[in-house]
């Protein structure tokens, strides 16, 4: 408190903290009123801070809460902007009732203070502004995607014979012209291990929650379009199920590869299913593509024509491709999220450090002989086109190192320096990494720039007021023990049947636990 205040003084105490320059003009008691809002505003954070991290994400995936935090927000800036004028009138008036002058620079003072309080609460509304329309538009839902489903009664005979694919797609390039040696799909396998604790939620009214398991298609798109699809459509390159045991949080990850009813290595009794009851005769990575061109063929996106295909959202594209997935599996899917090559690149970009630590393993990632040249490189033998079309060498060498966004890129989607069905595995391990690094709910810090890299590049079936669920589940995954198998060829031949791939997907969660990786290795990422 002085007897002498300065304005400019008193009006930046108040910018510090509301409040004080009120109590450094001599009026405590108006002071400790103005200070009371902040104060309360200061301990709600803490509250957030030490509770759940699940009341965060409630707060940012709740459309309604996000508006009060806008309104708030600028609630607060006209509260901090009053505060600090509040506190200068009572410096100035100090300063009068002792016969001093206040200086002239003080006006200029306080409106400089002014002006960054604008800029300090003005900029995160802009944010907040930019990813609630962002939420609101990745998260409005497509529900005519997720068609109703009743499983199939077991040793179901297919519905028509399978159609012989053209002789063009009989051997896909990128794919190796011999069978590829299957490895283990979870890496080693030992005895069930005790179960670890699996931290339960409400998940009570939640429908994917309805039959205590949850059912995602994890989907990437060849496409580099900023506006998720480009012109000539999609092909659906990565397909994969994620399924996850609610009560016992664990997980299993299943990839169909791309070449499925194409490539003459896999079973004549394997065949994808449609809604018409007919077979699709190509690649399953050119199903969306079909369905998405031909409405009077496929249902869904209603009044929409050909052009359909050039668009991301194109529900009757997902609908085949749910179905089909749907079908393999005979059980619900409850979502599809789907992410095309930019998109890919933004969201690593914006993990914590701006990439992602990748444990490299030997088999099927053999060191390439040479370096890729930087010129094109028409045959493609030793380099990958990035999200740019950019070529760039791929050489991963086996072992823990980090990538940075658009090296993982190629780490999941490379394929030339050995074939589809490893690049499925690599996209498994890809995924099992960054949930073995990263707690899914630390991702809020983030959510601006992850927003605006789904706004256009992302695709996905839930709605807003499934994201907390989401983000509570995956909080609750153990990437240590989750469960990997592929259907290539060979090891679609071991189950035997439509029914037995169904079967395996079924049942897998009571075969023997995956032995955490890494158990006498180093640490990946390293131990700083």
């Amino acid at each position: 408190m002085s007897l002498n205040p300065s304005p400019t003084l008193a009006a930046l105490l108040s910018f510090l903290f509301p409040g004080l320059g009120q109590i450094y003009a001599g009026s405590i008691r108006r002071g400790v009123l103005w200070a009371l809002p902040m104060l309360l505003f200061i301990l709600s954070i803490v509250w957030l801070m030490i509770g759940p991290k699940i009341a965060i994400a409630n707060l940012v995936f709740n459309p309604q809460t996000r508006v009060a935090i806008l309104v708030l927000n600028l609630a607060f800036f006209l509260y901090h902007v009053a505060a600090m004028v509040d506190a200068y009138s009572q410096a100035k008036t100090e300063r009068y009732r002792g016969f001093s002058r206040t200086s002239s620079t003080a006006p200029i003072a306080l409106a400089a203070l002014v002006a960054f309080t604008m800029v300090l609460h003005g900029v995160p509304e802009v944010i907040g502004f930019d990813a609630n329309n962002a939420a609101n538009i990745i998260g409005v839902g497509h529900p005519d995607v997720l068609t109703s489903f009743t499983p199939r009664p077991t040793g179901s005979i297919p519905p028509t014979p399978l159609v012989t694919p053209s002789p063009d797609n009989t051997a896909t390039p990128g794919s190796s012209g011999e069978p590829t040696p299957e490895p283990t799909p979870s890496g080693p396998v030992g005895p069930t291990p005790t179960p670890l604790p699996c931290p339960q939620a409400d998940y009570t009214g939640w429908a994917p929650a309805a039959d205590g398991r949850l059912n995602i298609l994890l989907s990437g798109s060849d496409s580099r379009s900023d506006e998720g699809a480009s012109t000539t459509s999609i092909r659906t390159d990565s397909m994969m199920l994620l399924s996850v045991d609610i009560a016992t949080c664990k997980t299993a990850l299943f990839s169909f590869p791309r070449n499925m009813g194409c490539d003459t290595r896999y079973p004549t009794w394997f065949h994808i299913a449609l809604e018409n009851g007919q077979d699709y005769p190509d690649c399953l990575n050119y199903l969306w593509r079909s369905a998405a061109a031909s409405p009077a063929n496929f249902p869904g996106s209603d009044g929409i024509g050909a052009e359909c295909q050039a668009q991301f959202d194109c529900e009757r594209g997902w609908r085949a491709l749910t179905g089909a997935i749907q079908n393999f599996a005979n059980q619900q899917i409850d979502g599809v999220i789907s992410v095309n090559l930019k998109g890919f690149v933004a969201l690593v970009d914006a993990l914590p450090g701006n990439g992602v630590w990748i444990d490299v393993p030997k088999p099927g990632l053999q060191d390439l002989p040479t370096p890729c040249p930087t010129q094109q490189d028409p045959n493609h033998q030793c380099g990958y086109y990035n999200s740019q079309e950019q070529l760039m060498p791929v050489n991963f060498d086996p072992g823990c190192q980090f990538l940075n966004p658009e090296e993982a890129l190629a780490f999941a989607r490379s394929r030339h320096q050995d074939d589809d069905y490893q690049r499925a595995r690599r996209q498994q391990i890809f995924l099992q990494q960054v949930r073995k690094q990263l707690d899914p709910l630390s991702l809020l810090t983030n959510i601006n720039s992850l927003l605006t890299a789904a706004e256009q590049n992302l695709f996905m079936t839930f709605q807003q007021t499934d994201f907390s669920y989401l983000a509570q589940i995956a909080s609750h995954v153990d990437a240590d023990r989750l469960y990997r198998y592929d259907f290539a060829p060979a090891r679609l031949a071991e189950v035997g049947s439509m029914d037995g791939m169904a079967a395996k997907i079924s049942n897998i969660f009571s075969e023997p636990e995956p032995v955490p990786d890494n158990q006498n290795q180093d640490p990946c990422p390293p131990k700083s």
